[in-house]
């Protein structure tokens, strides 16, 4: 019985053992990613339990299959599309750090792409690191973030620029993160190049984006999110954001930027207390209540008469400034403003 007993316990262990049990694997030269001898001959990274580097000065290229890994740390190059390896360029991973001069890239844009990950750091010690990928034809790129994007900390700077042509005019293009924490050397930016991009790729932030860095949604691009707590960073829009719940402007700036008929629509209560620009046939419109405390400002100004609208459809108190153009700009408000009201703030106004 004993005897019995300890067989058992072996086997436990070893299992325990087995199941606990990860690979390492580091590019020694450039290559792709499908390739052995891109690991030194170590085989190919393709678990959950893999933990893939890809050094400085190397670069490796995805396709060939869909492949999966734990992390991945990048201080070099990894290409999610290219033509140096084929379809389909696919990866899941759980924690993926580019530092030190690492890059995530795409060379190639024609085909489908399907990035999946948990958590992605860019810029967490040191170097200048981004993430940028261009999308100009109608095939598929879909890029999910399920945990947390970190742009940008410490002495490092992490920038994450998603690109996208108004060629775009089918497949399934979606660029999905569930949080986003920008600072004060990170940017995030959402682009189309040019033209007018169409309703996808859709971009939904079903968190909140925490911003102590830049954020810039260009060109009439799509942007829709749950919450921004823009702490002292700053926010610039040339395209159309949609928030669905709330926005808290604590020190940093909010700017819709002139002559790009830009929108922000927040579905919940924007809180003002710093500075947001409205210029230039743009508009801002808030479904909840507005607040805006002692020293902060919304300035509508232009010097062309495209009627920038700053709109309350619910109640709003101002303890701050409103800046108007006269005879340019108004301030209006579907509900009630209370506060500091000036002959520019139109209450109950339908226009």
């Amino acid at each position: 019985m004993i005897a019995i007993l300890r067989s058992i316990a072996t086997m436990a262990f070893c299992m325990c053992f087995v199941a606990g049990y990860s690979t390492n694997f580091t590019a020694t030269t450039t290559g792709k990613w499908s390739s052995s001898s891109t690991w030194g001959g170590a085989g190919v990274p393709n678990s959950i339990s893999d933990n893939v580097t890809i050094p400085s000065g190397i670069t490796v290229y995805l396709g060939d299959a869909g492949y999966t890994c734990g992390s991945i740390t990048i201080t070099g190059t990894l290409d999610i599309a290219n033509t140096t390896a084929g379809w389909p360029y696919q990866l899941t991973a759980t924690d993926v750090y580019v530092d030190n001069g690492g890059t995530i890239t795409a060379t190639n844009d024609y085909q489908k792409t399907i990035l999946t990950f948990t958590n992605v750091t860019i810029g967490a010690t040191g170097g200048i690191n981004s993430f940028s990928y261009t999308k100009e034809t109608n095939n598929n790129f879909q890029f999910s973030i399920s945990g947390l994007l970190t742009l940008g900390n410490s002495s490092g700077t992490g920038s994450a620029s998603f690109n996208y042509s108004p060629r775009l005019s089918g497949g399934s293009n979606t660029l999905t993160i569930a949080s986003v924490r920008c600072y004060s050397n990170g940017a995030y930016t959402v682009n189309c190049s040019g033209g007018s991009c169409p309703a996808a790729p859709s971009n939904n932030m079903v968190s909140e984006i925490r911003n102590t860095g830049n954020v810039y949604i260009s060109n009439t691009a799509y942007f829709s999110a749950d919450y921004l707590t823009n702490t002292s960073g700053n926010i610039s829009n040339t395209g159309t954001m949609t928030f669905s719940k709330d926005i808290i402007n604590t020190a940093g700036s909010i700017t819709n930027v002139g002559n790009s008929n830009a929108s922000i629509s927040i579905n919940g209560n924007l809180t003002n207390n710093a500075t947001i620009n409205n210029n230039c046939g743009s508009t801002i419109t808030v479904s909840g209540t507005f607040s805006q405390g002692a020293g902060s400002t919304v300035n509508n100004t232009s010097a062309i008469k495209t009627y920038s609208k700053f709109a309350v459809t619910s109640t709003g108190t101002n303890n701050g400034s409103f800046g108007v153009s006269p005879n340019d700009y108004i301030i209006y408000a579907g509900g009630t403003i209370t506060g500091n009201v000036g002959s520019n703030v139109l209450n109950n106004y339908a226009g």
